[in-house]
């Protein structure tokens, strides 16, 4: 770099990190007219490309900074991998890093930034290896200790998780983020006092922070101190009235609280205010029951109406449905997010992947089961009553899209009971059952998906109606979203696979 660039580099950096990023291209430029092959100038113009979210220019701009920086060039290459990384392209990025990484293995910030790239890459190990060097290189370095609690949550060791956020918080009491993250520890660990001390903790921080008040109130709830639970709901709602998970948490708080039809008028507020949720029309459901309106309960959970198992027609393109059944499975084997008990979801003792109706371009058995959904969704809406003051029958969707994702569960598998709130109709396509599920009424129901009984953190005092169906290879069930449902545990040495979707309303 010449000594007359040194003030224009400076310039750059201080309008990119001003946010005028238009300025600092042009100062760019003009360095480049003049110095074409100036290694700062050009690690100056991906930066602020970077910035500017053009990061395959950045890549550009940044490997030409480190061709011409010969033996220095080592200084840009942590910058490069950043912007591989941003790009999407993380094994490039991690190839860039790891020489870096290797060639600095005392540089804690290194070590930490590796650890980023690798924990983006899905490398937990990896990343808990990095970012463990990090902080035993820099004991004091808080964020090293936050991200390594992050990687250990994503790897289910929650005591180790909760351990590394206890050790940041020690460094940064004030950070509400950590304390979150420490009270999601926590919470699956079961210690639910805890949990609900360290999520106030973060809304005592943080309080404008709705989502902070509504995870202390689930906490609450969930260890049974329901009028404090209450509260924190209300905090939520006063600064997000349309926060739906804290307004179905407050609907059911006050349900276990004897007051129920302050419950209904919370859903129906909700309902009339911001539409159709089947997380508010699960809650309204119970409530109702509980006041003892049975009627207008049973309107709602009417199994013989809304549940309906159904064959699907062979799909083409596939000799028969062994064929096809078998191309599911290998394409959601091969599949990358398909992960044992992923966080955050009702899968119990299996795998499940990611929605794969997201990509565009789905493998071929995932497309024609999409077709055979949306097939078997138009005939459901079609069959349903003309009843335009039922909520879910009024908000049949005219178009809509799908969330679809695989289940395997391995003996003792099951999913515990839940809904699926963001969909308005939910549904189930069996790709193997196994034969330790038994199919006969009078026999055990291992295996089984029942539908109607809410968890037992829901406090109600009325006894749903629930129905159990046998499960069945190539069946597929269709049920409201709003229904809560649940899978009853199975033994073998065989899978119960199965593939779960939601149709969600498209505006």
């Amino acid at each position: 770099m010449t000594e007359s660039l040194a003030p224009p580099l400076r310039e750059i950096a201080r309008l990119r990190e001003a946010g005028q990023l238009r300025d600092a291209v042009a100062l760019c430029e003009q360095g480049l007219r003049e110095a074409p092959k100036d290694a700062a100038l050009l690690h100056q113009f991906g930066l602020t490309a970077l910035a500017a979210g053009q990061a395959d220019f950045a890549i550009e701009q940044i490997e030409k900074a480190v061709r011409e920086a010969g033996a220095a060039a080592l200084a840009y290459r942590p910058d490069l991998a950043f912007a591989l990384a941003q790009a999407g392209y993380f094994g490039e990025a991690l190839e860039v890093y790891r020489d870096v990484a290797e060639d600095r293995p005392d540089d804690a910030e290194v070590q930490y930034n590796f650890g980023n790239l690798l924990f983006g890459a899905q490398d937990l190990d990896g990343a808990a290896s990095a970012f463990e060097a990090a902080v035993s290189l820099t004991p004091g370095f808080a964020d090293a200790h936050g991200n390594l609690g992050s990687v250990r949550h994503a790897q289910r060791r929650y005591e180790d998780a909760a351990a590394a956020f206890r050790r940041a918080l020690e460094i940064l009491p004030g950070s509400a983020d950590l304390a979150h993250n420490l009270g999601a520890a926590l919470k699956a660990l079961g210690r639910t006092d805890d949990a609900a001390k360290s999520y106030g903790r973060a809304a005592s921080l943080a309080p404008g922070r709705a989502d902070f008040h509504e995870k202390q109130g689930a906490a609450l709830a969930a260890a049974g101190r329901l009028d404090a639970a209450v509260a924190a709901f209300r905090r939520a709602l006063s600064l997000e009235p349309g926060f739906v998970d804290a307004r179905a948490g407050l609907a059911e708080a006050l349900v276990g609280l004897e007051r129920p039809a302050e419950a209904v008028s919370l859903c129906d507020d909700y309902l009339r205010r911001f539409g159709y949720n089947s997380g508010v029309v699960a809650a309204k459901a119970i409530a109702h029951a509980d006041a003892g309106d049975e009627e207008t309960a049973r309107r709602f959970l009417d199994l013989d109406r809304f549940l309906k198992p159904m064959e699907i027609p062979r799909p083409p393109g596939f000799a028969d449905f062994a064929a096809f059944n078998a191309a599911l499975q290998a394409e959601a084997r091969a599949h990358p997010s398909l992960t044992f008990e992923p966080p955050a979801v009702a899968t119990t003792a299996g795998y499940q992947t990611g929605n794969l109706f997201h990509d565009p371009e789905a493998t071929p058995a995932v497309a024609a089961l999409r077709g055979a959904i949306d097939a078997a969704v138009r005939d459901y809406i079609a069959s349903l009553p003309d009843e335009p003051t039922h909520p879910f029958v009024a908000n049949a969707p005219a178009r809509w899209t799908l969330n679809g994702w695989t289940v395997i569960l391995q003996t003792q598998g099951h999913q515990r009971a839940h809904i699926h709130a963001d969909g308005w109709l939910s549904g189930v396509y069996y790709v193997q059952v196994p034969d330790s599920v038994g199919s006969d009424d009078a026999g055990p129901r291992d295996g089984w998906i029942e539908f109607g009984r809410p968890p037992e953190t829901i406090r109600c005092r009325h006894t749903p109606e629930t129905r159990a169906v046998a499960p069945a290879t190539g069946r597929m069930m269709l049920f409201p979203s709003f229904l809560y449902h649940r899978t009853i545990p199975f033994q073998g040495e065989a899978e119960r696979i199965s593939f779960a979707f939601d149709v969600v309303a498209a505006g």
